[in-house]
C-alpha cells in the first residue's frame, strides 16, 4: 500500500512541477543567462570541428531506417529546417546545431555529448570519448 501512495505522490509532484513550468527547458536559445568563459570558447574554437559535425549529422540522416533515410544532397540537407531534419535523424539528435558560435552553441556542445562529442578533434571512436571535451568541461567549470 505504501508503495502505491509513494508512487502516486511522486507522480503528482512531477506533474505539478511540469504544469507550473518548474522543470525548465532544454532549449536554451532564449536563455540570456548562459555565460561561457572566453577560455572555454577559445578551446572549443580550436578543437571542435563544424565540418566533422555536419558530416556526422548528414551521414546519420542517410543511415536511418531505409524508409526514413534522407536521399538528398548535402546542400539540400544544409537548407532543411531542424523540424524536417528530425524526421531523418536518430533520437540522440535533440538540439539544432547553429554554426554561429554564440553562447548557446558553446553550451550545447558541452551539455549534450551524445550528439556533439564526435566533432572534437581527438574523438576516439572505439571508446566514444574525447580528452578535449573533458578539458572543455573543466574550462566551463562543470
Amino acid at each position: 500500500m505504501w508503495r502505491n501512495v509513494y508512487t502516486a505522490l511522486l507522480l503528482g509532484t512531477v506533474l505539478l512541477w511540469a504544469i507550473l513550468g518548474c522543470a525548465g527547458s532544454d532549449d536554451n536559445s532564449e536563455d540570456e543567462n548562459i555565460t561561457i568563459p572566453d577560455s572555454a570558447k577559445t578551446w572549443a574554437d580550436a578543437h571542435w570541428e563544424d565540418a566533422t559535425y555536419f558530416a556526422y549529422e548528414f551521414q546519420a540522416a542517410q543511415s536511418s531506417d531505409e524508409s526514413q533515410a534522407f536521399l538528398g544532397t548535402t546542400s539540400e540537407w544544409a537548407n532543411f529546417e531542424w523540424e524536417d531534419k528530425l524526421l531523418y535523424l536518430p533520437d540522440n539528435f535533440t538540439h539544432e546545431m547553429m554554426f554561429e558560435h554564440d553562447d548557446t552553441f558553446y553550451y550545447n556542445i558541452g551539455q549534450y555529448p551524445e550528439q556533439f562529442i564526435i566533432a572534437w578533434d581527438d574523438y576516439d571512436e572505439q571508446n566514444g570519448s574525447s580528452g578535449n571535451y573533458f578539458v572543455y568541461l573543466e574550462l566551463l567549470g562543470w
